[in-house]
């Protein structure tokens, strides 16, 4: 297997000081083969889920052997439409969430372990609780303006549910523009939708909602009443026009995750601003730190993922002809 690990130079992007981005790893796919990473999870161990939509297939990184592989359902269930939407690390397993409400179930190392006893429709955001209890986010009934949090068990049967409605910020194009992200901390659940550069959280224990927006002084365009039509569903241009001028308007989140056990980043886009922008986000203090990190447009620089105080990009190396992992080690500097 061929590595490029660098040693003795690291390469930094942004001019920023609230984050230091360095290069400290590069590893090749080698021969696994993807169009488009759609969607990337992270584990504890540093173990990455990369799902590509486009060729319908899941690959398996694993960090202590800097191996790949692609997982694959004919071990257990043969002859299954496998149609990924996303794949993530829960528990001891890997979910896999299929387009046919149905959830494959694999080993961590990659090895299938068979379908769900329960059809499971997969939720637009969805994560872990505990060992025991697991939360998504998804409409009530397909209605687009009800968003709901969805509460599991291992098997993956709801328990209950905890309607969202009233906290979240331009629910509908929240929903048909996806994006954003959903994590646990303790008894709280973090998320963001596509709609604002906005936090949210649930606390379970005392069942109560709150909303985490940054300051002022970050002049970023947040929606407060606008959302795009209800009425436009099937009709693509119209939605598509409607986006375009939602995002000119207003300030979007393309992800959400967490970085470490004290922080997490909120990539967002600005209009009227060049290039997209990182939020660092307090969990401690449930609050936004006063300054952004612009990334570089010129450098093409863009994270996939963040998790252990590290960013995840993929990307294809047209001279090289291949598809690298790089990994970079990240810093809050405050």
């Amino acid at each position: 297997m061929n590595i490029f690990f660098i040693l003795f130079y690291i390469f930094t992007i942004g001019n920023n000081d609230i984050l230091k981005i360095n290069l400290i790893n590069e590893i090749p796919l080698g021969g696994i083969k993807i169009n488009q990473v759609e969607y990337v999870d992270v584990s504890q161990d540093g173990d990455l889920l990369l799902t590509d939509l486009s060729r319908q297939s899941v690959v398996l990184f694993e960090a202590e052997t800097e191996s790949f592989r692609e997982l694959d359902p004919e071990e257990c269930h043969p002859g299954y439409a496998f149609h990924p939407i996303r794949a993530q690390f829960v528990s001891s397993e890997i979910w896999v969430f299929n387009q046919q409400s149905e959830v494959f179930r694999f080993q961590r190392n990659g090895d299938c372990s068979g379908p769900m006893s329960k059809r499971m429709s997969a939720p637009d955001l969805f994560s872990e609780i505990n060992k025991g209890e697991k939360v998504g986010l998804k409409p009530l009934r397909f209605n687009l303006q009800e968003p709901t949090l969805y509460f599991y068990n291992n098997l993956g049967v709801e328990k209950d549910r905890i309607e969202a409605r009233e906290i979240i910020l331009a629910p509908i194009f929240s929903i048909r523009y996806g994006s954003g992200g959903m994590f646990a901390k303790q008894d709280k659940i973090y998320f963001a939708l596509s709609s604002a550069p906005v936090i949210y959280s649930y606390d379970t224990l005392d069942e109560s909602f709150e909303r985490f927006l940054p300051e002022e002084t970050m002049k970023l365009s947040i929606v407060e009443n606008d959302d795009i039509e209800m009425n436009s569903r099937g009709n693509s241009g119209l939605i598509l026009n409607e986006v375009r001028d939602y995002l000119s308007n207003y300030t979007s989140t393309i992800h959400f995750g967490r970085l470490n056990h004290k922080y997490a980043l909120l990539h967002i886009e600005q209009p009227g601003r060049s290039g997209r922008e990182l939020l660092v986000f307090d969990l401690d203090k449930n609050q936004f730190l006063n300054q952004s990190y612009t990334l570089d447009v010129d450098s093409n620089e863009f994270y996939y993922a963040f998790g252990n105080s590290k960013a995840y990009n993929i990307t294809f190396r047209d001279q090289e002809d291949r598809w690298v992992l790089e990994i970079y080690e990240v810093e809050i500097q405050l």
